[in-house]
């Protein structure tokens, strides 16, 4: 499996199926999986699909909170958390987030669509429409109220 991170900067790949916290390092090109995560069964049966495959690491600080290998092709991911308050994960105690849970996870770390502004807010940064992803491609997901971020990696 390999990884390409989307914000150039080095980082690990933890396991997120709440089985164990072995990790693989991430270089700022591809990089190769070893087998064994316990991811593997979900990210290689997906890719092995050609499906669109990606992985979110929620931060708070420099300390990983919520790990999340998300498809993009047929709308399904799995999530771990890596600690226990529940406030400081992507979806708080809820143990089988859905699609519709990730979405909204990944709009609530962008400016809300409604705000005033926001025409002005998208150009400056760079993005043509209001789109959670490319926003987040942006800014990292960081809000002027918390210390958490994210960081994406396509997995190929």
């Amino acid at each position: 499996m390999k990884a390409n991170k989307t914000d150039g900067t080095d980082s690990e790949l933890p396991a997120t199926d709440g089985t164990g916290g072995r990790k693989a390092a991430v270089d700022k090109g591809p990089a190769e999986l070893p087998p064994g995560l316990p991811d593997d069964s979900f990210c290689e049966r997906k890719l092995a699909l050609g499906h669109d495959v990606r992985l979110f690491e929620l931060f708070d600080g420099d300390r990983l909170c919520t790990t999340i290998f998300a498809d993009y092709t047929d709308k399904t991911l799995v999530a771990d958390n890596h600690i226990t308050d529940p406030v400081m994960t992507a979806f708080g105690n809820n143990k089988l987030p859905t699609w519709a849970d990730f979405e909204f996870f990944l709009e609530d770390r962008c400016i809300p669509r409604r705000r005033a502004g926001l025409r002005e807010y998208l150009e400056a940064i760079g993005v043509g429409e209001y789109d959670p992803l490319q926003i987040i491609l942006k800014t990292g997901g960081r809000m002027a109220e918390d210390n958490q971020h994210i960081k994406m990696v396509v997995l190929k």
